[in-house]
């Protein structure tokens, strides 16, 4: 948000806030349906895992965004 220009901060917001809590409803089915088929435990395993492997991957993004934001 904070990078964004200031007359779009209000437009990317809103983006952020429909992405999000419009991501959360979807995610519930995945897990849900994931639990019943595996197992709690696996389900926890397998979208941990998940998580983990999104979270590295967007590190090594970060700083190819970071160096292209104008300061």
């Amino acid at each position: 948000q904070s990078i964004a220009a200031v007359d779009k901060r209000g437009r990317v917001l809103g983006l952020f806030s429909t992405v999000f809590f419009g991501i959360a409803p979807i995610g519930s089915v995945v897990a849900g349906s994931l639990a019943e088929a595996l197992g709690c435990q696996a389900a926890f395993a397998l979208l941990g895992t998940a998580l983990l492997l999104g979270a590295l991957l967007f590190e090594r993004q970060r700083k190819r965004i970071e160096a292209r934001i104008p300061r």
